[in-house]
């Protein structure tokens, strides 16, 4: 018995030494398995791991609550986090088929509506308007609305509302009409700021291409729901506009700008934002409008392809290339461009899963890249699994 304990004392440590070893072979093996070039996460494991980070944030129930916390008001929260939730679960929704995504948006949806400034009695001017404001971007704290808040708001509703109609989805059928409805309020009170074939700001000025782009999409997506020919038309015309005046070439590189009427140097617009004018244009190409061939996809899909591939698979803050990478979780919702680049598929999975660790950190992350974050990852999980 002494001997058996004096061995089984000698041994322990041995004991140990293998277990840690097991260990770090387990997590080399986790990580050259995501290094290779054939290696994709599989389906389930996406699914798990977006379901799991899900619920982290407030119980599952996103920022659909937040109204005017100090700091990050309601148009802004819900513009720029809750917007890029809802847009995971309807991405979700399209790989899987699992209705309880379509749950999560409808429960988040009434809740944000309820939110709405006309809803809660926030005067302009002595009127009530369908929008989402915020006093985020003015010194002097006053609350405005602003059309690109409205945009990304609405959207993922129409989202909604066209995969209820697509899938003919009875169950959500009441929700859906509340939805388009509402919907339809918000993005029409914007054509008070509609001139020829843009969107202008409430001082007169051109609005930024990503601002153009969150209207835009809700365009394309109400001729598709509705099939009214007004939302095609100015569909059409916006497009044009974009195509005309939001794509440049920089030093070899076809990228987005934002300002768009600028007569300063041309400057490459943030990832970030460039993403909503990129997601555009791809719906405008999906849909025949204007962007009929591959050609100015394939021209971004290479540009970001370059950076990723000159930066050992990180992105630079700005499509052009500037900037440190302190904005690279939003590259993730562009996985959409692997159709036209294959290996963008190998950089945006390595990024995330690699570099990020995207399963470790994203609870760590701040509201707006936390919902990118969310988006990128049901984006994967979209363009790889839904076919």
């Amino acid at each position: 018995m002494l001997y058996s304990v004096r061995f089984m004392t000698k041994l322990f440590p041995l004991l140990i030494i293998v277990f840690i070893f097991s260990v770090i072979i387990l997590l080399f093996l986790q990580r050259s398995y995501l290094k290779s070039s054939n290696a994709i996460p599989s389906k389930e494991y996406l699914v798990n791991l977006f379901d799991n980070l899900d619920r982290q944030v407030n119980h599952g129930k996103g920022y659909s609550e937040f109204a005017n916390n100090k700091g990050f008001p309601t148009g802004a929260i819900l513009a720029w986090s809750e917007s890029y939730l809802l847009q995971s679960y309807a991405n979700m929704y399209i790989a899987t088929k699992q209705e309880k995504y379509l749950i999560k948006m409808k429960d988040q949806i009434h809740s944000i509506l309820n939110n709405r400034d006309d809803k809660i009695g926030r005067v302009y001017d002595g009127n009530l308007l369908p929008v989402w404001g915020s006093d985020r971007y003015n010194k002097d704290e006053k609350w405005q609305h602003y059309a690109v808040h409205t945009g990304m708001i609405v959207y993922p509703m129409l989202e909604f509302v066209f995969i209820v109609k697509q899938n003919n989805l009875l169950e959500f059928a009441d929700d859906s009409k509340v939805f388009l409805s509402d919907g339809l309020e918000s993005i029409d009170f914007y054509s008070k700021y509609w001139e020829n074939d843009h969107y202008f700001s409430t001082d007169g000025s051109v609005l930024p291409a990503n601002q153009q782009a969150a209207l835009g999409r809700c365009l394309i997506m109400l001729f598709k729901i509705t099939g009214e020919k007004q939302y095609f038309e100015k569909s059409v015309k916006l497009a044009g506009f974009l195509k005309d005046n939001a794509l440049k070439e920089i030093e070899g590189r076809i990228v987005i700008i934002d300002n768009l009427k600028s007569t300063r140097k041309i400057k490459g617009s943030d990832i970030s934002h460039a993403a909503i004018t990129a997601h555009f244009i791809y719906l405008a190409h999906k849909n025949n409008i204007v962007f009929n061939d591959d050609d100015d996809l394939c021209n971004l899909s290479n540009t970001l392809r370059d950076l990723g591939i000159q930066n050992d698979g990180r992105f630079p803050f700005y499509l052009d290339g500037r900037g440190k990478f302190d904005c690279e979780v939003s590259v993730g919702q562009l996985f959409f461009l692997t159709e036209f680049d294959k290996s963008l598929e190998n950089l945006m999975l390595g990024l995330y899963f690699e570099h990020l660790k995207i399963d470790q950190t994203a609870k760590y992350f701040q509201e707006d890249w936390w919902g990118e974050s969310m988006l990128g990852l049901s984006s994967m999980t979209r363009y790889l699994y839904s076919n």
